[in-house]
């Protein structure tokens, strides 16, 4: 664990309970159910308010006495993680019970979500742990830990109306789609399901709808994750 001499200011939450934000909460508990339903994870968080933690940390000591060194000053840190990949991120608390649940010595700091991912850009970090002792651990990181700093999340292309339709008017022009809708998939942002008509050669339209897929700029800029594609009928 790294306590990186890095200060938070006030953040002008005066008066937070500490609870957790009842459309975060209510978005965790459905990916814990479902881990496809990580997008609706990443729009609530993207309006959200969540914990940092923060602890003291030695900036200046006195000169030893006795073989004793005397504290001198210390400041408040952000408490950034080493992952076992090397990679740093940053843990990040829904409430003040999640947040006692992983480290009960720590201060919590409420801020904008948009803000603990830029905090963990300028840490160097490569994630945000969201709630990483439970009830429901969630990892933000690539693209999506992005977004949230930009404020960019897009809505979940499973639940996006216009862009169903988008998808299935592309799909139509492969040989023997029948019909397409998007739907939540574990790992990406949604998956593709294709319906073929009886009779139907499935290499055939994966080979004609694969590079228009690639190439859709709509599809590009709405895509964080990935999308995977599936076939049936």
């Amino acid at each position: 664990m790294s306590d990186a001499p890095r200060t938070i200011p006030d953040t002008g939450f005066a008066g937070d309970t500490g609870e957790g934000d009842p459309a975060l909460v209510a978005a965790l508990e459905r990916y814990a159910v479902e881990p496809g339903r990580a997008p609706e994870v990443l729009s609530a968080l993207a309006g959200a308010r969540v914990l940092v933690a923060v602890v003291a940390v030695l900036t200046a000591e006195d000169e030893p006495v006795d073989g004793l060194r005397r504290e001198k000053s210390t400041d408040m840190a952000l408490v950034t993680v080493q992952r076992p990949d090397g990679a740093r991120a940053v843990p990040a608390f829904t409430s003040l019970a999640s947040l006692a649940a992983w480290r009960d010595d720590a201060r919590p700091v409420p801020v904008e979500a948009s803000r603990a991912a830029l905090s963990a850009a300028a840490e160097g970090a490569v994630a945000l742990l969201l709630d990483p002792a439970g009830p429901v651990p969630c990892v933000v990181s690539g693209p999506a830990l992005r977004a949230v700093a930009e404020g960019t999340v897009p809505q979940p292309m499973y639940a996006d109306a216009g862009l169903g339709a988008h998808v299935r008017a592309l799909a139509s022009a492969a040989p023997g789609v029948a019909g397409a809708r998007l739907e939540p998939a574990p790992g990406v942002d949604a998956r593709l399901v294709l319906t073929l008509a009886p009779g139907a050669d499935v290499q055939a339209a994966l080979a004609v709808l694969g590079p228009v897929l690639q190439a859709d700029e709509t599809l590009r800029v709405r895509t964080l994750a990935g999308l995977d594609v599936a076939v049936e009928g």
